[in-house]
């Protein structure tokens, strides 16, 4: 597996990293973050925000790597936000793997009173008083198993709308386009699916 802690950009992608995957084979990619993060920071330090970066990027690294093999590809693009490539007939069992292990392990890292209560009190963006929930996962997939993908910017367009519908969703969620029925896909506790328009 390959594993790459540089931002992730086409630019200083050598022949091995998925730049080249986007022009020669089926992949499945994935952008990950980690909400509500910056309030769980406010609230407890730097320190133990570090911490949960850490276990987080050793989760996708283990997951990748038992379910991916050599082929798989994680990658830190900064702060929270990581990306993780496979092929696509890996992808749904890496992703849903991810987030069982996250959610069963991200709420140790609360004091016991606010992981009872399932959220901590923070300040938002604009200085309002907020309650915050437990961190959890939004994960956007795009895949060219479907149709190609010419250019790596499309990727990132496609990979953003996703992630704008993952985060309006409550807990852990992944979203999958599979370019031309682009769905939404719940973790473990839902297993309701919703049709999405495909990006144009």
């Amino acid at each position: 597996m390959k594993k790459s802690m540089r931002p992730f950009n086409a630019k200083n992608s050598d022949s091995n990293t998925p730049n080249k995957s986007l022009r020669s084979q089926p992949f499945a990619l994935a952008y990950i973050d980690i909400d509500n993060f910056k309030s769980f920071n406010d609230r407890y330090g730097y320190g133990r925000g570090n911490e949960v970066l850490i276990v987080t990027c050793r989760i996708l690294t283990m997951v990748v790597g038992e379910l991916a093999g050599p082929e798989g590809f994680v990658g830190h693009v900064g702060g929270d936000d990581c990306v993780f490539m496979s092929r696509p007939d890996s992808i749904d069992a890496i992703y849903q793997t991810v987030i069982k292990r996250f959610d069963l392990v991200i709420p140790d890292f609360y004091d016991r009173d606010d992981r009872l209560k399932g959220y901590i009190d923070s300040v938002d963006r604009r200085g309002n008083t907020e309650q915050f929930p437990i961190m959890s996962l939004s994960i956007a997939v795009v895949t060219n198993e479907r149709v190609p993908i010419a250019h790596p910017g499309d990727v990132s367009k496609i990979a953003s709308e996703l992630k704008q519908r993952a985060k309006a969703a409550k807990g852990s969620v992944y979203v999958k386009d599979e370019r031309g029925q682009a769905i939404d896909a719940f973790s473990a506790a839902a297993d309701s699916t919703a049709q999405l328009p495909a990006p144009d």
